[in-house]
């Protein structure tokens, strides 16, 4: 399962577009498909890399050909080891945050969890200068079945100087939100479009690059309606230690429950996986990080 999510992944790097994909398109013979990847073009960077690092001679002109088997298959994920993922990611230069995802993507523990999607910021304001080192989200659910309340804890990290301010972006407007720590509320609530809400927590002050902030926050849900059977949280940026929980009442138990990722907010999920509730009612999910992607809980009555 490991090799086949890492290859997925490696794929999705390759084919995209950006730096790694105008990399071996210098090398393309004949035309590809815009998802596509020419084995034999990757095979040549990679060929490169290894004359240039002096793992192989430059003698060794045989050496793109020999590789096409060992990199069709890792971007196939039917293999894939250590060493040709270290290939990989020095010969296209991945970035750390990349090229660690690849190795836990690869190492397939069950209780790491790595979740890249495919939502794009269009449409969005440009992002603030923060990274998320933590995040823990809790769901409560009430005795009639409908979302009661929600708590928030967040860690950010300012990656410029003067940061005064988080958005926090939601789905719904029928909510009520209280900062408990870290800053305060603004005025007024935006109207994102396309179904996206989001308030400014003003920070206690500005922080300089590297300092962070501890973010708690309430959201008390006021639903005329019931709303799908779901909880569900977006991140287009990397975040780091993600803990997504959701709690039922007693007196209203679902039947089944379902870790869930979606591509996009209006669009149907892409992968479920069933859950078991736990002793207090609960079900939760733990991932090492999530970038471009929207995951929670879906379930039924």
């Amino acid at each position: 399962m490991g090799t086949v999510e890492a290859g997925r992944y490696l794929h999705e790097l390759l084919s995209q577009p950006g730096s790694a994909r105008r990399q071996w398109q210098r090398h393309q013979h004949g035309a590809v498909g815009a998802d596509e990847v020419s084995i034999a073009a990757v095979c040549r960077v990679i060929a490169l890399y290894l004359w240039d690092s002096g793992e192989y001679p430059e003698a060794d002109a045989d050496l793109p050909r020999r590789l096409k088997d060992r990199v069709g298959r890792a971007l196939h994920g039917s293999f894939l080891n250590p060493v040709t993922l270290r290939w990989f990611a020095d010969a296209f230069d991945f970035g750390e945050g990349d090229a660690l995802r690849l190795q836990l993507l690869l190492d397939g523990s069950p209780s790491t969890r790595v979740v890249i999607g495919k939502a794009t910021a269009a449409g969005l304001p440009r992002a603030r200068p923060y990274r998320t080192l933590s995040l823990y989200e809790d769901h409560y659910l009430g005795a009639d079945g409908l979302p009661a309340r929600h708590m928030t804890t967040q860690v950010i990290e300012a990656t410029a100087d003067g940061l005064d301010a988080y958005r926090y972006m939601f789905d719904t407007a029928t909510l009520t939100v209280e900062v408990i720590q870290g800053g305060r509320l603004s005025e007024p609530t935006y109207d994102m479009g396309n179904g996206v809400f989001a308030r400014d927590i003003l920070l206690m002050r500005p922080l300089l690059k590297g300092e962070t902030a501890t973010l708690r926050y309430r959201s008390t849900f006021h639903y005329r309606e019931p709303p799908p059977p779901e909880f569900r949280r977006a991140s287009l940026r990397l975040v780091h230690n993600v803990n997504l929980r959701v709690e039922f009442d007693p007196a209203s138990l679902p039947r089944q429950v379902f870790f869930t990722e979606w591509h996009d907010l209006h669009g149907e999920p892409v992968r479920r996986t069933p859950m078991a509730l736990e002793p207090d009612h609960s079900v939760n999910v733990f991932l090492h990080s999530m970038e471009r992607a929207i995951a929670g809980f879906t379930w039924q009555w």
